[in-house]
């Protein structure tokens, strides 16, 4: 009789080590998802961005003081087009774009916003063009389209234009290029791709849980730093304040509110009809096609109401007419959190390795 007890509580302890319901996806195959990754949303953006940053470099290099209105038109559909990639890229911010001693990641160090004016303005006027203070907002992206569009007016631009805000544009943009330069390096000839993908479980230090950290961050950034911030939306926040939008000078926020919005679902899932990257991981745990779907949903709700923002009307006019479609969008941007937030890391058993209240970001 203890034979049979002892054979049966073996039968047992078989049947629910067998039916555990971790979600380990020990079929999902992890190491071909960082390669594709690293090969088809990494690698190609971060290299198409500093492509363009070094071509902007040099154009900015060869042009002799003082610009015409030619190169300032110029500089500026270039700087457009820098920003739209970095946009493509500020979720990688992690391995040779993480943080490093004094360093931040690369989303404070290139994408940090809004931009120090009065710590830039300071700079001009005593000639000090440093770049390796800890004023990252007074050296970033979004430091230079301060440089390069306040004014917005060209002529008043040119009127105002001074040698020394000109060097100092030129300082930055030279710091940004020597920033970038070792980080496409790194991915794409310096060996660290192969370590990204080699480093494929679901702990804390792992590529697995660095994809989804920095991927989450940002998605939290453009919920908070780039619309509830400037709109009020925010604890702490007491009054509508449009200089606190991204791109506020070259009143392009809205724009790149909606890129980054699209970029972030393409990173989770491809084009909506599509099983790529999160959403393939997704799929592989119990639960997981349900949240999909759910995901979808609330992705269809969020691009129906970007679409009726426009882009092109003045930001502090934007603030007060479209101000219900603004307080729509961010409550429909809270509404998705606990899907990326918290489902996902219980899904995928992936932890949440930031404080999600720091505010902190680009």
């Amino acid at each position: 009789m203890p034979n049979k007890i002892l054979f049966l509580f073996g039968l047992l302890t078989l049947f629910f080590t067998s039916c555990d319901t971790s979600n380990d996806s020990v079929e999902f195959d992890r190491t071909e998802f960082l390669t594709q990754y690293a090969d088809e949303l990494i690698i190609p953006t971060i290299n198409s961005f500093s492509d363009k940053l070094n071509s902007f470099r040099t154009g900015v290099n060869s042009i002799s003081f003082p610009p015409s209105e030619e190169d300032i038109q110029s500089l500026r559909a270039d700087w457009l087009a820098l920003h739209s990639d970095f946009i493509s890229i500020n979720t990688f911010s992690f391995g040779p774009a993480g943080r490093d001693g004094l360093i931040k990641p690369m989303i404070e160090e290139v994408g940090a916003f809004p931009p120090l004016t009065q710590v830039i303005e300071d700079k001009i006027e005593n000639q000090e063009f440093s770049t390796d203070d800890s004023f990252r907002k007074s050296r970033g992206l979004l430091a230079l389209e301060y440089l390069l569009y306040s004014p917005s007016d060209v002529n008043q631009y040119l009127e105002g234009l001074t040698s020394s805000k000109w060097d100092y544009f030129v300082a930055v943009t030279n710091h940004l290029h020597a920033y970038m330069n070792p980080i496409k390096v790194s991915w794409d000839i310096g060996g660290y791709r192969q370590v990204f993908i080699e480093n494929d479980g679901t702990n804390v230090q792992s590529s697995t849980a660095q994809c989804y950290n920095t991927w989450l961050k940002s998605f939290e950034s453009l919920r908070d730093l780039k619309l509830g911030d400037p709109m009020a939306f925010s604890a702490g926040f007491d009054e509508i304040n449009p200089l606190l939008f991204e791109a506020y000078y070259s009143n392009s926020a809205i724009r790149y509110l909606k890129e980054h919005f699209n970029r972030i679902i393409y990173i989770w899932g491809g084009d909506l009809t599509s099983d790529q990257y999160w959403v393939s991981y997704l799929k592989s745990v119990d639960g997981g096609e349900t949240l999909v779907e759910s995901v979808r949903a609330e992705v269809s709700t969020i691009s129906d109401i970007l679409d009726s923002i426009p882009e092109d009307i003045p930001l502090d006019e934007l603030v007060n007419s479209h101000s219900e479609e603004l307080n729509t969008l961010h409550q429909a941007l809270q509404e998705i959190t606990h899907y990326f937030e918290g489902d996902m890391s219980s899904l995928l058993n992936i932890p949440v390795t930031f404080d999600t209240d720091d505010g902190d970001g680009a």
